[in-house]
């Protein structure tokens, strides 16, 4: 039953909504600032939970500004543009801050680190198409919450040819009559397009991900996307036949140009397949690798471990200071790749290697092999539990720490806090107008 009740925001979620108690009970709403009072709607979301919606705002925050884009109020892909871009950057600062504060460490972090352009950042873009009421072909993203695609015409994220390449897929289809897969009636062909744009070299890589074996049309999509975008380096058919929500199958097919983009960053050059994983940001890429670096301290005698090292990136811009790099991580495709940008910038003192991080360190420790600094890289998840038991009983001189999620940084710090001093905890705002934030964090044995 939806109620109607005045309230008074106190704080924020992890995810940048507004916190607000009601009769005992604290919920978040979208949108709303803290110290703002605002009518809002309630609605129940299970036994205790409930959710807000907005109804009326009566005092707005000084620190309230108007978002830039015209869908921001049902797109699901910014969670911040109602804030002022100083305020986004204490809030990140302070949510690493929370997280830290709940696994009992008590340590300060740095201001986060933002942009003097938070816009027009993204080096990555994926839309996804349907058919409206009218049989119209729309494209851009979903409603937050829900598989309904928002008709959008450009993203404040995403780079400007990005949005004109995507966009203009559109046309393409209602031109060439190519259905767009439609999930509950299992018809139809495209999914969706992926845009990769490299920013140093203004290479672009098209990825076209459909449900059926067959790109419809594939002669004439390939010839009108080049003639419009000379850009484009690449474009790759993908092929999801899986039902669910994963963006990409396991078929890559390069109908068009090379089989990587390639990029430069902090001086060297990087290829980067169609899955790769590769930071999104490239101007806070180099801030956040710069940091984590530095805070390494090497000196050019160092064996160095970089674990989930993806495509290589930072163990690659660590060997000219360290003496030997060992870089390890679970995707193939990520290891051969990391493997060609050695080739690529002519390093010679690194080796990667395709294996899980917890059994090669277990494995490194069996044969009596020590690292003197390891960068961890991992995921959202954080760190698996007998990765770090390894990596405490190695006894690294350095442990650099680049987290994607406060709430398992913090976690791992807990954790390694026992046989580790943290010296340093650095947030960098990789993804402004959001609620994600990254963070290099050093640490020293005791």
């Amino acid at each position: 039953m939806e109620n109607l009740v005045k309230c008074v925001c106190q704080g924020y979620s992890s995810d940048g909504r507004g916190l607000v108690t009601v009769d005992g009970y604290t919920f978040p709403v979208r949108g709303l600032l803290k110290g703002e009072e605002a009518m809002v709607i309630t609605r129940p979301q299970g036994k205790g939970q409930f959710i807000g919606e907005i109804k009326e705002l009566l005092k707005p925050s000084p620190s309230r500004v108007v978002p830039v884009c015209p869908d921001y109020a049902s797109c699901g892909g910014c969670a911040l543009q109602h804030m002022s871009y100083d305020k986004q950057l204490i809030f990140k600062k302070n949510l690493v801050q929370s997280e830290l504060e709940k696994q009992g460490i008590l340590f300060d972090a740095k201001p986060c680190i933002g942009m003097n352009t938070p816009y027009k950042y993204r080096n990555k873009v994926q839309s996804s198409y349907s058919m409206d009421y009218k049989g119209r072909v729309i494209g851009g993203f979903y409603v937050e919450g829900t598989h309904q695609i928002i008709d959008i015409d450009q993203c404040y994220l995403e780079r400007e040819e990005a949005d004109q390449i995507v966009n203009f897929f559109k046309t393409l289809l209602e031109k060439y009559e190519i259905d767009p897969y439609d999930r509950s009636s299992n018809f139809g062909s495209v999914r969706h397009v992926v845009v990769r744009s490299a920013f140093k070299t203004n290479q672009v890589m098209v990825i076209i991900v459909t449900k059926t074996p067959e790109l419809p049309r594939e002669a004439v999509l390939i010839k009108d996307l080049v003639a419009k975008f000379p850009n484009i380096t690449s474009i790759v058919h993908n092929i999801n036949e899986r039902p669910g929500n994963a963006v990409f199958g396991e078929r890559d097919i390069v109908i068009y140009g090379t089989q990587y983009l390639e990029e430069e960053l902090s001086g060297l050059k990087f290829h980067i397949a169609p899955q790769s994983f590769f930071q999104v940001n490239p101007v806070q890429t180099e801030q956040l690798y710069g940091i984590a670096i530095a805070d390494a301290k090497l000196t050019g005698t160092e064996e160095v471990l970089d674990a989930y090292c993806g495509i290589g990136t930072i163990g690659l811009l660590a060997a000219k200071n360290a003496r030997h790099v060992t870089g390890v991580e679970v995707v193939g495709a990520s290891i051969s790749s990391a493997q060609s940008n050695a080739r690529l910038n002519g390093i010679t003192n690194s080796h990667f290697y395709c294996e899980d991080a917890t059994v090669f360190v277990r494995d490194a420790l069996k044969d009596g092999r020590h690292f003197d600094v390891v960068f961890v890289d991992p995921p959202r998840a954080g760190c698996d539990f007998n990765f770090i038991s390894a990596l405490k009983a190695m006894k690294p001189s350095r442990i650099v720490y680049v987290s994607c999620e406060p709430s398992t940084l913090a976690r791992d710090l807990a954790l390694l806090k026992t046989d580790y001093d943290i010296k340093d905890i650095q947030p960098v705002d990789m993804f402004p107008q959001t609620f994600h934030v990254e963070s290099v964090t050093l640490l020293s044995l005791k």
